[in-house]
């Protein structure tokens, strides 16, 4: 059996041991747990009250570091592809060595690899517009850097499949001399099909040629300000025009007499 099988076995029966260390220990807890309730050491509101807020905390958490798993899981198999294909072009195309000259090459487990050095970037946008960010490179090295960018898929914190998303990074690649510095932008789409609004994001941007750096993005997609509403139009007010006044007419009376009158003749 070569090195790699035994390593590779292993390490499954230490995850196995680990597996059933941890099981064992969580049942005992949670069996010590029941009898205190049993016997009435807590007291029972307050117990609902601090179970309630211990799974709303912790809800939340525990979607985030599932995430944070899921998007190391794909960043370590897109870095497993990669060296896979330097060995294969460097074996096949500029390997010319015969199979004595070469080196033996060394079985690094996953402890054997360096970590590399990871920047946290906030993005924010509306959902259905975009969110940007920039940042600046400088290379610290007395030869030439050449720069390009490698995207992992986006994770929802809240849960979900990873999934693509055009995340535009300009320039997309370069090459620095010694001490030179650049700027590069982030711009990404937030279509309503792939982001939900009041929802968080995460993806990591790997620097290639400038020590292993890793961007870990965090995308927060807010909801899209509701239009303005439109102004009333404005109502000319005209003031009703006046009717002409008619004249005003003096009726005539005949004046009366001082003396009374009777059926017969004045005298």
């Amino acid at each position: 059996m070569s090195d790699g099988q035994n390593d590779y076995y292993r390490w499954l029966q230490d995850l196995t041991t680990r597996s059933v260390e941890e099981q064992t220990r969580a049942y005992q807890r949670y069996n010590d747990l029941v009898q205190r309730a049993l016997r009435g050491e807590f007291n029972e509101p307050r117990l609902r009250e601090d179970l309630l807020r211990f799974a709303t905390e912790e809800t939340s958490r525990y979607t985030r570091e599932v995430a944070q798993l899921s998007v190391d899981y794909y960043m370590s198999l897109l870095e497993l592809g990669r060296r896979t294909n330097e060995r294969f072009y460097e074996q096949l195309v500029g390997g010319r060595r015969s199979s004595r000259d070469r080196e033996p090459q060394r079985h690094e487990g996953p402890a054997a690899q360096s970590p590399p050095r990871q920047v946290s970037l906030e993005l924010q946008g509306e959902v259905g517009a975009a969110a940007a960010a920039s940042f600046v490179i400088e290379n610290k090295r007395e030869e030439l850097a050449e720069i390009s960018f490698q995207i992992s898929d986006f994770v929802d914190l809240a849960g979900g499949a990873p999934f693509a998303a055009a995340l535009q990074v300009q320039p997309a690649r370069l090459a620095l001399g010694s001490r030179q510095e650049a700027e590069v932008t982030l711009r990404l789409p937030l279509p309503a099909d792939k982001f939900a609004p009041d929802h968080r994001y995460t993806a990591r941007v790997v620097v290639r040629g400038y020590d292993e750096l890793e961007l870990i993005l965090s995308v927060l997609v807010t909801r899209a300000a509701p239009p303005p509403e439109p102004a009333a139009p404005e109502v000319e007010v005209k003031p009703e025009p006046s009717l002409p006044r008619k004249p005003r007419q003096t009726k005539a009376t005949p004046a009366r007499g001082k003396g009374k009158r009777t059926g017969g003749t004045r005298r």
